[in-house]
Protein backbone atom coordinates (compact mmCIF):
# COMPACT_ATOMS: atom_id res chain seq x y z
CA UNK A 1 0.00 0.00 0.00
CA UNK A 2 1.46 3.32 -1.07
CA UNK A 3 2.22 6.00 2.21
CA UNK A 4 -0.83 8.14 2.06
CA UNK A 5 -0.22 11.55 0.32
CA UNK A 6 -2.05 15.09 1.84
CA UNK A 7 -4.29 16.74 0.30
CA UNK A 8 -3.08 20.25 -1.37
CA UNK A 9 -4.48 23.23 0.67
CA UNK A 10 -6.69 25.35 -1.65
CA UNK A 11 -5.51 28.98 -1.75
CA UNK A 12 -8.92 29.92 -0.44
CA UNK A 13 -8.80 27.84 2.60
CA UNK A 14 -6.38 30.17 5.02
CA UNK A 15 -4.38 28.76 8.13
CA UNK A 16 -1.10 29.62 8.71
CA UNK A 17 0.68 30.93 6.36
CA UNK A 18 -1.01 29.32 3.94
CA UNK A 19 -3.87 30.29 1.33
CA UNK A 20 -5.23 34.13 0.93
CA UNK A 21 -6.55 35.13 4.80
CA UNK A 22 -9.61 34.01 5.34
CA UNK A 23 -11.32 35.03 2.08
CA UNK A 24 -14.03 32.54 0.43
CA UNK A 25 -13.67 30.35 -2.85
CA UNK A 26 -14.02 32.99 -5.64
CA UNK A 27 -13.25 35.99 -3.84
CA UNK A 28 -11.06 37.58 -6.89
CA UNK A 29 -13.17 38.64 -9.62
CA UNK A 30 -11.49 39.91 -12.65
CA UNK A 31 -13.04 42.50 -14.61
CA UNK A 32 -14.97 41.34 -17.65
CA UNK A 33 -15.20 42.69 -21.19
CA UNK A 34 -16.92 45.86 -22.36
CA UNK A 35 -17.09 45.59 -25.86
CA UNK A 36 -18.85 46.45 -29.04
CA UNK A 37 -18.27 45.59 -32.62
CA UNK A 38 -19.99 47.36 -35.15
CA UNK A 39 -20.59 47.14 -38.91
CA UNK A 40 -22.63 48.80 -41.74
CA UNK A 41 -22.60 48.18 -45.67
CA UNK A 42 -24.25 49.04 -48.15
CA UNK A 43 -24.65 47.87 -51.60
CA UNK A 44 -24.45 49.28 -55.38
CA UNK A 45 -25.82 48.35 -58.26
CA UNK A 46 -24.20 49.42 -61.84
CA UNK A 47 -25.78 46.61 -63.86
CA UNK A 48 -27.21 43.37 -63.11
CA UNK A 49 -24.15 42.10 -62.47
CA UNK A 50 -21.78 44.85 -61.80
CA UNK A 51 -21.72 45.47 -58.14
CA UNK A 52 -19.89 47.74 -55.86
CA UNK A 53 -19.89 46.75 -52.11
CA UNK A 54 -18.72 49.78 -49.56
CA UNK A 55 -18.16 48.26 -45.60
CA UNK A 56 -17.78 50.68 -42.40
CA UNK A 57 -16.01 48.59 -40.00
CA UNK A 58 -15.67 49.37 -35.85
CA UNK A 59 -14.33 47.28 -33.21
CA UNK A 60 -13.76 48.51 -29.75
CA UNK A 61 -16.74 51.17 -31.41
CA UNK A 62 -16.84 52.96 -27.45
CA UNK A 63 -12.74 52.65 -26.93
CA UNK A 64 -13.71 51.64 -23.70
CA UNK A 65 -10.42 50.34 -22.02
CA UNK A 66 -10.04 46.00 -21.72
CA UNK A 67 -7.28 45.07 -19.43
CA UNK A 68 -5.59 42.12 -20.36
CA UNK A 69 -3.31 39.85 -18.17
CA UNK A 70 -4.48 40.98 -14.72
CA UNK A 71 -2.23 38.79 -12.33
CA UNK A 72 -4.52 36.96 -10.12
CA UNK A 73 -2.13 34.95 -8.46
CA UNK A 74 -2.38 35.39 -4.37
CA UNK A 75 1.09 34.00 -3.74
CA UNK A 76 3.17 36.64 -5.30
CA UNK A 77 4.30 40.04 -5.35
CA UNK A 78 2.70 41.19 -8.32
CA UNK A 79 -0.76 40.58 -7.36
CA UNK A 80 -3.72 42.60 -8.91
CA UNK A 81 -0.92 44.42 -11.27
CA UNK A 82 -2.15 44.99 -15.02
CA UNK A 83 0.11 44.07 -17.55
CA UNK A 84 -1.20 44.38 -20.87
CA UNK A 85 -4.76 45.82 -22.25
CA UNK A 86 -6.31 44.79 -25.59
CA UNK A 87 -6.26 47.15 -28.34
CA UNK A 88 -8.19 50.33 -28.47
CA UNK A 89 -10.85 51.54 -31.32
CA UNK A 90 -10.05 50.37 -34.83
CA UNK A 91 -11.61 52.05 -37.65
CA UNK A 92 -11.80 50.21 -40.83
CA UNK A 93 -13.02 51.03 -44.17
CA UNK A 94 -13.19 48.45 -47.56
CA UNK A 95 -14.43 47.69 -50.77
CA UNK A 96 -15.41 45.16 -53.00
CA UNK A 97 -16.34 45.10 -56.37
CA UNK A 98 -18.00 42.43 -58.21
CA UNK A 99 -18.45 41.28 -61.45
Amino acid sequence: MPPSVPNPLAPWAGGGNNGFGNARKDAIILPGLFNFNLAAFKTFSFTENVKLQMRFESFNTFNHTEFLNIDAGTNDANFGQVTSAYDPRVLQLGGKFSF
